[in-house]
């Protein structure tokens, strides 16, 4: 019988017209393609048609199951044609490869796309987007040696003069950040970043080659909390990203799309001004990022993104309000971080993916939640076993230890604390970022306290002084102080100390601190004297103020309908209890 092809490519043609109209109609798209396969076709384009429609399945659906058996059919069918059809070949294994990295099934597809990518040279933008799809595959499986060495052969096999002999090597050095084998000063940025943020920006390429050079070393600085190497870079990539957010971007390879680069530079925004302590300036790029990102989920039923931009704004969406949770705590609003807890839960419940990196870090927050409102010890302790176990990353775990080891202290739960002792050690953190040198030495500190071991406690005192100093850690600088007036009660330089953390103890509005400062300034103060200006009145009205709005932000947490219900979150899927309706 005679082939219908002619049919069959004026449905596709039809589907693809619905598809991309201005109003696009996806639905009725589909079922033009869906139509094709009851009709008689060449095997060329029966293949054709089964990419056709596992593509759309996969762009626009949440079926990758189904999208990819549609994609494995035409893989398969295409293998065995002449080369002609190579590039339709390689279009279904990529789209593979994205559900794979999709699914982190990893062991099947690294061998098939390491035998692909030599017969990829032909199609330039194919055989590179496979070099990178396998670079990131490569990375999440800490493999940095092969990451490294694909990465030089793509620049090597790159047209020259080409945006992507820069492309490479930053990406090398994007590599060598996540697995943390970065060499030299950690305080300043390497020389391809240096090299490429001087460029001139007369080739089209390179505003964008600028934002990624900025983008990485800024995740990368900010990751280890050194907010004062990141400040003149932050404003730098504040000040691009506006000034090229309407830009067309060049043909080719970019590294991401500008309005993606712009809720990214409003995340970096975000985790800097929670490490400086910055309270309103976090809400405000809170404000500016979500509104971004619901914008672009209403152009997404029109244009959808690719499967790695959209795992990225579900990401950017959940370490916001991560980011605004930690500083809510902070800032005795617990009924807000409530919120955001809500938040992370509903967005990291879409997929087990996201909910298996996720959960254990909502457990962290919510342990520390618990912490906060005093009558929740037991739940806190279930939360923190529960994220020390489920965490993943090595920088990530080792913070849970050091917050679960911290709660254990303080609850005198010794047991538990010398069960991770050895995960917390201060030779486990040597090598280890700021942040958490930091908060190790914090735990030490206040452990030498506990044991009366003044030696100890002193050094550790000298050593965090002086590294929150170097990064501009307020907080943690804040802390310090207080707990060295504790056990040193009666030294004059207490007086000196404690008027220090008010100053970043009311920018942060965090009233746990400022009790504990003016309790401290209180023994100095008499009816007659004060100390640098503050009285005994307002010493005892400061006292009171803060313990009220203690007192108070705890009823109003506790008085939450879903305050219980995410107290005593545990296991299985949160939205079971906490409907999507109500989120």
């Amino acid at each position: 019988m005679e082939d219908q092809d002619h049919i069959v490519n004026h449905l596709l043609a039809m589907a693809e017209c619905l598809r991309t109209q201005e109003n696009p109609k996806v639905k009725m798209a589909m079922k033009c393609v869906l139509s094709c396969f009851k009709l008689r076709m060449s095997p060329h384009l029966l293949a054709h048609c089964n990419l056709v429609y596992g593509r759309m399945l996969y762009y626009h659906t949440e079926q990758l199951q189904l999208a990819k058996e549609y994609l494995l059919q035409s893989y398969q069918m295409t293998a065995n044609f002449d080369d002609i059809f190579k590039e339709t070949h390689l279009q279904a294994f990529i789209l593979i490869c994205e559900i794979c990295m999709a699914e982190q099934n990893f062991a099947s597809i690294i061998p098939q796309m390491v035998s692909e990518i030599p017969g990829a040279l032909a199609y330039p933008y194919l055989y590179h987007r496979l070099i990178l799809l396998l670079t990131e595959m490569y990375t999440i499986q800490s493999r940095a040696e092969d990451a490294v060495r694909l990465l030089e052969m793509g620049r090597q096999n790159a047209p020259e003069n080409s945006p992507l002999t820069l492309y490479y090597p930053l990406t090398v050095n994007l590599v060598k950040m996540k697995l943390n084998v970065m060499e030299g000063p950690d305080d300043q940025p390497p020389d391809i970043i240096k090299s490429i943020c001087e460029m001139p920006r007369t080739h089209p390429a390179v505003p964008n080659l600028h934002l990624f050079a900025r983008g990485t070393q800024l995740a990368y600085w900010l990751s280890r909390g050194q907010a004062k190497s990141a400040k003149g870079f932050l404003r730098d990539m504040q000040q691009e990203s506006q000034v090229y957010a309407n830009s067309e971007l060049p043909e080719g390879f970019v590294w991401c799309m500008m309005d993606v680069i712009t809720i990214l530079t409003c995340v970096f925004t975000v985790a800097h001004s929670m490490t400086t302590c910055l309270l309103d300036k976090a809400q405000k790029y809170y404000g500016i990022a979500t509104n971004h990102l619901k914008a672009m989920e209403m152009k997404h039923a029109s244009k959808p993104y690719d499967a790695s931009t959209a795992r990225l704004l579900e990401k950017m969406r959940i370490i916001l309000d991560e980011l605004l949770c930690q500083m809510n705590i902070i800032s005795c609003q617990p009924k807000k971080a409530l919120l955001n807890i809500r938040c992370i839960l509903e967005m990291s419940s879409r997929n087990r993916f996201l909910a298996e990196e996720f959960f254990p870090l909502t457990h962290l927050l919510l342990a520390n939640y618990c912490i906060y409102n005093d009558d929740n010890s037991e739940a806190a302790a279930r939360h923190f076993k529960l994220a020390v176990s489920g965490v993943k990353g090595q920088q990530t775990g080792i913070i849970a230890h050091l917050h679960a080891a911290l709660f254990y202290l303080r609850t005198c739960r010794l047991r538990d604390y010398y069960a991770i002792a050895d995960k917390v050690h201060l030779r486990c953190l040597e090598g280890q970022t700021p942040v958490i040198e930091i908060l190790g030495y914090t735990l030490y500190m206040y452990h030498s306290y506990l044991f009366n071991r003044q030696n100890e406690f002193r050094s550790h005192v000298v050593h965090n002084l002086g590294a929150t100093k170097k990064q501009d850690f307020f907080r943690f600088h804040s802390l310090v102080f207080p707990m060295f007036s504790t056990y040193f009660t009666g030294n004059p330089q207490n007086v000196h100390s404690s008027v220090c953390t008010l100053v970043w103890s009311k920018k942060m509005v965090d009233h746990a601190l400022l009790l504990w400062t003016y309790l401290h300034i209180k023994d100095f103060v008499s009816e007659t004297e004060t100390v640098q200006g503050i009285t005994l009145k307002e010493t005892v009205e400061s006292i009171e103020a803060a313990s009220a709005a203690l007192a108070n932000s705890k009823v109003e947490a506790r008085t939450d309908e879903h305050h219980q219900k995410l107290v005593n979150w545990f296991d299985g899927d949160p939205m079971n209890f906490l409907p999507r309706e109500l989120l």
